[in-house]
């Protein structure tokens, strides 16, 4: 059996989140250079200044509502750290809680808004390291709302312990 979808109301709620911050971003901040797309959080970290676009290189190309930390390295991640069957904390008598899905905790982090932005094809692909030169996003520049995502689901230690994550944003 494959692993399950996430709840429409997850991705709906995904959708929305990071539409309505996003758009607050844009209204307050520019483009960050000459051929860049206002609405392309990536493009202040490219390095060679490219215009954003998608296959065909084109204004009419979409933006990408995109995951900043992968959608299934989220999932993988907090499978490893959920024990079999998730422990009720609120009920000290009871060890499992058979009504906690496992998979209602893993979709719930994996379409958390806090983890999205918006981004062209071009340097969404560049940053998921599908093309290169790879953009990089420095440590420094996550915006808040995905340092409290880190921290709410994976720990305060998370930015050091977590190889993976270290690599994805470098110091």
């Amino acid at each position: 059996m494959g692993k399950p979808k996430a709840p429409r109301e997850l991705t709906e709620a995904f959708v929305a989140g990071v539409d309505a911050r996003e758009y607050e971003r844009v209204t307050r901040s520019g483009a960050a250079y000459s051929g860049a797309w206002a609405a392309c959080w990536l493009a202040q970290f490219d390095q060679t200044m490219a215009p954003c676009g998608g296959r065909n290189l084109g204004v009419n190309s979409n933006l990408e509502r995109m995951h900043l930390i992968p959608r299934q390295r989220v999932e993988e991640a907090i499978w490893a750290m959920l024990p079999y069957q998730p422990v009720n904390v609120f009920d000290p008598e009871s060890i499992f809680d058979p009504r906690l899905d496992k998979w209602a905790i893993i979709h719930a982090a994996a379409w958390d808004d806090r983890n999205g932005a918006i981004g062209c094809e071009h340097h969404h692909r560049r940053f998921d390291r599908h093309s290169t030169p790879s953009l990089v996003v420095p440590r420094a520049a996550v915006p808040l709302h995905l340092s409290e995502f880190v921290f709410d689901y994976f720990g305060l230690g998370a930015w050091e312990d977590l190889a993976w994550l270290a690599d994805r944003f470098p110091r």
